[in-house]
């Protein structure tokens, strides 16, 4: 099973990536994080997964970045056009980590 984590939950290109992943026998959700979301579940941002995910987003700290290296195969970050991967980005990937960048 492959564990994939989102950073950005809120965004509409993850919320998509979300509704894609649904059906895809081989992965399950790690983590959800958002900046600006934390603290809503995700059907809250996001109605078309309704019945599908119930997690709580997590806040987009340092702490949730710690968890979401150290559980997650995959990481999907939406980040702004032009801004430099985050931090956990570089960490994960110096682990041998799988990060697909999505642009907001």
């Amino acid at each position: 099973m492959i564990r994939f984590s989102v950073c950005g939950a809120a965004s509409y290109a993850l919320g998509e990536l979300l509704r894609l992943m649904v059906n895809h026998p081989e992965t399950q959700v790690a983590h959800l994080a958002d900046s600006f979301a934390a603290g809503r579940k995700i059907q809250d941002e996001h109605p078309a997964l309704v019945g599908f995910y119930d997690q709580e987003i997590l806040p987009l700290d340092d702490a949730t970045l710690d968890m979401i290296v150290r559980d997650s195969d995959v990481v999907f970050p939406a980040v702004d056009a032009g801004l430099p991967a985050p931090r956990h980005c570089r960490q994960g990937a110096g682990r041998g980590q799988e990060v697909h960048r999505l642009r907001r």
